[in-house]
């Protein structure tokens, strides 16, 4: 069943959490995980993020004063996606 869906190309969407936790299902849905990235299927690089990003705070003028500090897991976990190659200039 799944590989039929991969053949007739449905769309698929991303929606997650603006946090690091949410950044890091967002990244392994759409690239893979180091253990599955290499298997044709395992990942949907064409995926479709949808809701609010980092960029969306300031494009909508969020104050930052209503968002949770980051603790020292959360900056761990996004300096690890960082240097993926395979991660977009964009999506980092």
């Amino acid at each position: 069943m799944y590989s039929n869906l991969w053949e007739r190309c449905v769309p698929i969407y991303i929606i997650t959490d603006c946090d690091a936790a949410g950044y890091a299902i967002g990244i392994e849905y759409k690239y893979g995980s180091q253990n599955t990235g290499f298997y044709e299927g395992s990942h949907a690089s064409t995926a479709i993020w949808l809701g609010l990003s980092p960029q969306d705070l300031d494009h909508f003028n969020i104050s930052t004063n209503m968002l949770s500090n980051m603790t020292g897991q959360d900056h761990a976990l996004v300096a690890g996606m960082l240097v993926l190659d395979d991660i977009s200039h964009e999506e980092k």
